[in-house]
């Protein structure tokens, strides 16, 4: 099957999510966590200027342009 122009938008091999959240109860979104949840299979880099590790995961850390 040919592969559309698209998918490289549409289906990436890895995503950096900037401002990811540490909170995981019922109650809250937590994008990586949904990720996972819905079977994205690419690597996930969360992004947080506080946090070391986010869902068990090594957390980036970005000071912006200060």
């Amino acid at each position: 099957m040919k592969k559309h122009i698209l998918n490289f938008f549409m289906m990436p091999r890895s995503m950096a999510i900037i401002g990811a959240s540490l909170k995981t109860g019922e109650e809250d979104f937590n994008v990586i966590k949904n990720m996972k949840k819905f079977g994205y299979k690419g690597r996930i880099y969360p992004v947080n200027p506080s946090a070391k590790k986010i869902i068990g995961m090594k957390s980036y850390r970005y000071k912006g342009n200060r």
